[in-house]
């Protein structure tokens, strides 16, 4: 495989591109040209976000809204109007004080996921659902621990799959809870304690 991961052998999956092989070639050697110099220059990072990334960043985040908050909340009208794109650029990621504290996961040049950091709080992070699964949380988490030192965050009770993988880095809730704003619903806090961090988490 490729050290950089971006062979299709690695999208696909080994097994699967085996298979592949088998039905469509006959078991044949085939030699596969995978996108490897798409890579060459773009490793694999946590990066401070740029404006060039805003369009990608908000994008992201308004997929993930609506995979996971429309469920739950069931406002057509915020989930499919008011939650835009371009909207959320103009009113809320494109603003300074935001944009200053954006980080991304950069891998060959695709932004896989991103967070949101104000001191030691983690505001935000999204992973793209295409590559939920794939270690760009754990990575944006650790880097947000370790450089920021963060400790604490606020997360909607009923996101389950979010808290546990909180849980597995350390993130317990404390008792604090809140309406979330315009909702019926609440968001819990959570802190970072030592003692719970799953360290065979990947």
């Amino acid at each position: 495989g490729n050290r950089d991961g971006c062979s299709l052998s690695k999208v696909v999956g080994k097994g699967k591109l085996k298979k592949i092989f088998r039905k469509y070639f006959g078991g044949k050697c085939v030699i596969l040209i995978s996108d490897t110099r798409k890579c060459q220059g773009y490793p694999k990072m946590i990066r401070k976000a740029t404006a060039e990334d805003l369009s990608r960043i908000a994008a992201l985040f308004v997929f993930n809204n609506r995979i996971n908050y429309f469920p739950i909340f069931k406002q057509e009208e915020y989930s499919f109007g008011e939650l835009q794109v371009v909207s959320m650029i103009d009113h809320y990621f494109g603003k300074g004080e935001v944009l200053e504290n954006l980080y991304v996961a950069d891998e060959c040049g695709i932004v896989k996921g991103f967070m949101e950091i104000h001191g030691t709080e983690i505001r935000k992070l999204y992973v793209d659902p295409c590559f939920q699964s794939g270690g760009i949380g754990k990575k944006l988490i650790e880097h947000a621990i370790s450089t920021f030192a963060a400790d604490h965050l606020w997360a909607l009770e009923k996101n389950t799959r979010a808290i546990a993988f909180y849980h597995r880095h350390g993130f317990m809730e404390n008792g604090e809870k809140e309406l979330e704003e315009g909702t019926t619903e609440y968001i819990a806090k959570l802190i970072r304690v030592e003692e719970n961090v799953q360290l065979d988490e990947k």
